[in-house]
């Protein structure tokens, strides 16, 4: 074992809720030795802030191990002798989805919370839920999932005690399991995904051990069997709001488990499940991004993150040729199970996502390049034509200026939820435009031109507000239509709009009344 000092030392606040634990402990004999394990130990030693402080307990009562409930009960006694604001003791359950394979106590001491439960083993069988019984410190710190996630903290010693190599590898910058990876990730195959997010949110390389386990086709079946799609599906979002979800997709990559991750659940007519492989961002495509748009994962967000990696994905690549846009809704939904309104916007990016890309194609040589949009003055507007006097009839379809191209870009990457009266309007244009720039021009000058003018949202900054002038009763009532024809009229007022930004109410109305 291999022992340290904190470099920073605890904080005042932190020192004052350790000395209680040790003055409980003291004061009703209870022989315990308390350590503070995992994540809070790990950010301490990197400098790093952290109020995740849970508190691993070795001691026995009675012959039985000392429990965090027990511990807790302890804790609120003392309090009380000691006129001190007492909280109550909860207790979480056993929940292996959330990967609690023993109840832990949770209090709070001074304002802040603190989880207990005691050092234990784990033994697997066919699933990745184990058996749990008391254990050392040692057998506490191998069945963690990494090295750098496996630190004590010993209240009695003040030191950081290493029962693997967690002191090493954090200051190599290595994420590396306590025990052989092919044992780890198979006694419990979210550890790969873990080991993941991990690596990505410390800039740590992967240790060519893990690499090596990561491709293993039966760790690849072990993780569809024993881990729920909604585990899946929140570790994923937990790595694409993270610091780097640019290194997320490589490692994907490295470890072939881009098709276990984005799998369907439906299956073909033989029992198959249908997976595909996305063709996504690289990680050099997201490094590129993020060069020129320095908070490139908060613009996407968890849905314009998730767009990224499902790109380039058409008919012809799934098996036996389902509809593509089932096949992504299937993905996301039923795969990941992540909510509707995500896989809503997510569906409405990619669709953007698309035009944009065409628009940028067809004017590569003026978009990015620091020249303003071809000038098309597009129509005038003449009530001429809303009456039937002129030509052409209101009905023939606007021209596709820039403008209007655009704008149905932007259309396409809106979401609502009213049919009629007030709408619920969200904009996700600006994720399907730097997404699409970054995948036709990558570090060429246009897209780095365009990307800061997407960020600085210059670039559709003379588009007209894409919110319907005519409210959803005004329509009905003028153009006697019911309420399942109120999403068309929306529809045809916001081309119109797009073509006529100077447009009033009354000429809005006209025209719809010849088109409704």
């Amino acid at each position: 074992m291999q022992r340290s000092l904190l470099p920073l030392g605890a904080t005042e606040l932190e020192s004052r809720i350790f000395k209680l634990l040790l003055a409980v402990n003291d004061r009703y004999k209870l022989n315990c030795t308390l350590r503070v394990a995992g994540g809070w130990v790990r950010d301490r030693m990197l400098r790093k802030v952290s109020n995740d402080i849970d508190v691993a307990l070795e001691g026995d009562v009675d012959g039985k191990a000392m429990t965090g409930e027990m511990f807790a009960s302890y804790i609120t006694k003392y309090q009380v002798e000691h006129d001190m604001e007492t909280h109550h003791v909860g207790v979480i359950k056993v929940n292996p989805e959330q990967s609690k394979h023993l109840e832990t106590a949770t209090t709070h001491i001074f304002g802040e919370a603190i989880d207990l439960v005691n050092l234990r083993a784990e033994d697997y069988a066919d699933s990745r839920i184990p058996v749990v019984r008391p254990g050392t410190p040692l057998e506490d710190a191998r069945r963690r999932d990494l090295t750098i996630n496996a630190l004590f903290y010993n209240l009695h010693t003040e030191e950081v005690e290493d029962f693997t190599s967690g002191l090493v590898d954090l200051e190599k910058k290595v994420v590396r399991t306590p025990l052989d990876p092919s044992i780890t990730f198979h006694d419990d195959p979210l550890r790969l995904l873990r080991c993941v997010r991990f690596a990505a949110r410390f800039d740590c390389e992967v240790h060519g051990d893990i690499v090596q386990a990561a491709r293993d086709k039966e760790i690849h079946e072990s993780l569809k069997k024993k881990v729920s799609r909604e585990r899946v599906g929140i570790e994923l979002k937990k790595m694409l709001t993270g610091p780097s979800p640019g290194r997320c997709l490589k490692v994907f990559h490295d470890f072939g488990i881009y098709d276990v991750i984005f799998e369907s659940c439906k299956c073909d007519k033989k029992g198959n499940v249908l997976t595909a492989t996305p063709v996504g961002f690289t990680e050099e495509e997201w490094n590129e991004g993020s060069k020129h748009v320095a908070n490139m994962s908060d613009i996407l967000g968890l849905e314009g993150c998730i767009a990224t990696m499902l790109l380039n994905l058409d008919e012809s690549k799934l098996p036996n040729h389902p509809k593509l846009e089932p096949f992504l809704q299937s993905v996301i939904t039923n795969g990941l199970k992540l909510s509707r309104r995500t896989t809503e916007v997510v569906l409405l990016i990619l669709n953007s996502v698309s035009t944009f890309t065409s628009f940028w194609k067809n004017n590569e040589g003026t978009i990015g390049s620091g020249r303003e949009l071809p000038e098309e003055k597009g129509w005038e507007l003449d009530l001429d034509h809303l009456e039937g006097k002129g030509t052409p009839h209101p009905s023939t379809p606007l021209p596709q200026s820039n403008r209007t191209v655009l704008t149905t870009a932007m259309q396409q990457a809106i979401l609502k939820y009213d049919n009629e009266g007030e709408q619920i309007v969200q904009y996700y244009w600006k994720q399907a435009a730097v997404i699409s720039s970054i995948k036709c021009f990558g570090s060429e000058v246009p897209g780095r031109h365009l990307i800061q003018q997407v960020k600085r949202d210059e670039l559709l900054s003379a588009l007209p507000d894409l919110k319907p002038c005519v409210k959803g009763d005004v329509l009905m009532t003028s153009l006697k239509i019911n309420g399942k024809d109120v999403r068309e009229a929306y529809k045809k007022q916001l081309d119109f709009q797009v073509e006529f930004p100077s447009a009033n109410s009354g000429e809005i109305l006209a025209f719809l009344s010849k088109v409704v």
